[in-house]
């Protein structure tokens, strides 16, 4: 999605060590649990595996009382590990050992279900791990000291997200920033002083965390446990740069899954929230994108309307489609996302366009010649609209991009007969399978109706 606003992208960026890749944090709310058995491999040793040995006694502690038999974090690892991943054995060097884990940091990865993908990315965790305490128990050169410290950090941070804050992975991590934050090299007491602060502001949004996961796996109760975590956060935990873009790192999958309430629910619970950390120029991004989203996810089960202007200049009343299914679409002819999704809409309006079917795009370029050559070359035979205003051109100025709260587009949303919004995003096969809810089911029920007296 390209976004419309740099609020957007503003804590995406500015909370460093604690972002990850969205389609990492998707991936682990929406197939993840933990695997009762991981592989085993010989080549899994935990020998090197300091940082979670000299945490097996503070994490008895931390489970004791607890029902239940607790693994020790020696297990743990053991346990995501599998012989797919071997690290490289004997006398290597720390160049070879970079080398391999710089491989696994770029390998797609395996599985076709999320379960299995995140099992295989324990795997690859577990590896860089070993091979980044292999690089500093060999007495490495300043540079590969600080590549391996990197690397451990990096496999550390990622292993506490994907064992939802796990207490055996946690305190490894705690562990490993009491180490770096005794070196004497400035750098690596800065780097132990962040993730100790990546980790504390993580362990305020463990707990939404896990409840968002338990709302895609269907989990009995889960949306009211996530509702529950979210009044926590917002009344004792205080915001910080890390808790947002985590928070935002869930918005967007229970969103484009069509959980709106949810989605709409951690939104207004960061408008609420406690300043925290955040200084006032940052709370004021929170509250300006937390408004957006709620204007957005509202969208949902409303009668909306506005007015616009065809390319040919007529006017353009969503109202006046009243009796149709239709499907608006925000895009722009430099919007990658958006022009890859063109053939599909132009398959779903030559399908259903003599059913009562209508697309309106709504173009949010600047420039008027350039939408016109996109829509002959690209065979864009529905209605196109563009402000004749050039000052209401474009992402930023736009008044229905503030109406309706985008953040981004490519933005959709289908209006069924009664002028009702029934679904955001509707994009790809999600087009279709909306379309065959509002046409395919229709003609189903006509068909089977009226039989008897």
């Amino acid at each position: 999605m390209i976004s419309r606003s740099r609020s957007v992208t503003y804590f995406a960026t500015a909370s460093g060590l604690g972002l990850t890749v969205l389609a990492v944090g998707s991936m682990l709310l929406t197939g993840c649990g933990q695997s009762s058995e991981a592989k085993q491999s010989a080549s899994a040793s935990t020998d090197s595996d300091q940082e979670f040995q000299t945490s097996q006694n503070s994490v008895k502690q931390t489970s004791s009382g607890e029902s239940g038999e607790k693994k020790d974090s020696k297990t743990l690892l053991a346990q995501w590990a599998n012989g797919d991943y071997s690290v490289p054995q004997g006398n290597v060097d720390a160049t070879t050992l970079l080398a391999f884990i710089k491989k696994l940091d770029s390998q797609k990865l395996k599985g076709t279900t999320p379960q299995e993908q995140t099992e295989d990315y324990k795997a690859q965790l577990a590896a860089q791990l070993q091979a980044a305490n292999k690089i500093l128990a060999s007495n490495p050169s300043e540079e590969h000291h600080q590549q391996a410290v990197d690397a451990k950090t990096r496999a550390l941070v990622v292993s506490v997200q994907i064992s939802q804050a796990s207490p055996e992975v946690a305190q490894g991590l705690r562990n490993f920033t009491a180490e770096l934050k005794k070196s004497s090299i400035p750098a690596f007491v800065e780097a132990g002083t962040e993730a100790l602060q990546w980790l504390e502001n993580y362990e305020r949004v463990a707990g939404i965390v896990s409840a968002a996961r338990n709302i895609f796996e269907g989990t009995p109760g889960a949306e009211a446990k996530f509702k529950a975590e979210l009044d926590r956060f917002a009344t004792t935990s205080g915001m910080s740069l890390q808790s947002i873009s985590t928070l935002m790192e869930i918005a967007q999958p229970l969103e484009f899954a069509g959980k709106y309430g949810m989605a709409k629910y951690l939104f207004m619970s960061m408008a609420k929230a406690l300043p925290g950390d955040l200084n006032e120029e940052q709370v004021t991004a929170v509250k300006e994108l937390a408004g957006r989203a709620t204007r957005r996810l509202s969208l949902v089960g409303q009668k909306v309307n506005f007015e616009a202007v065809n390319l040919d200049g007529s006017p353009v009343k969503l109202s006046d489609y009243k009796g149709k299914v239709v499907l608006v679409d925000f895009w722009a002819t430099w919007c990658g996302p958006c022009m890859q999704e063109m053939p599909n809409i132009r398959a779903a309006y030559a399908k259903y366009k003599d059913r009562g079917f209508e697309v309106l795009g709504y173009s949010m370029d600047q420039d008027r010649a350039a939408v016109e050559a996109t829509i002959e070359r690209a065979d864009m035979n529905w209605t196109i609209m563009l402000p004749e205003n050039p000052a209401e051109r474009g992402m930023e100025n736009n008044p229905y991009a503030e109406k309706f709260g985008l953040d981004g587009i490519p933005f959709v949303f289908l209006v069924d007969r009664s002028g009702r919004v029934v679904s955001m995003h509707c994009r790809g096969p999600r087009l279709k399978e909306e379309l065959a809810k509002l046409f395919d089911k229709r003609k189903s029920d006509s068909g089977t109706s009226g039989g008897g007296s």
